[in-house]
């Protein structure tokens, strides 16, 4: 078992005071938005073999999914 995780930029709109584009902490270095989740970390593990189960861990997070 493997366990992912990564700030939801797409979430970062609900969060006062946060600059457009800006990350949550100062120790983040990638935050995706869900398409880029997908594309990064979703579909090569999925080629790769692996069996994946999402959850989401901040429900409310705005959607922007095309």
């Amino acid at each position: 078992m493997m366990i992912i995780t990564t700030p939801n930029i797409d979430y970062n709109v609900n969060i006062p005071g946060l600059a457009s584009g800006g990350f949550r902490h100062d120790d983040h270095r990638i935050e995706y938005n869900r398409q880029q989740w997908k594309a990064e970390i979703l579909e090569p593990l999925t080629r790769a073999g692996y069996t994946i189960t999402e959850q989401e861990l901040e429900p409310g997070a705005p959607h922007n999914d095309p």
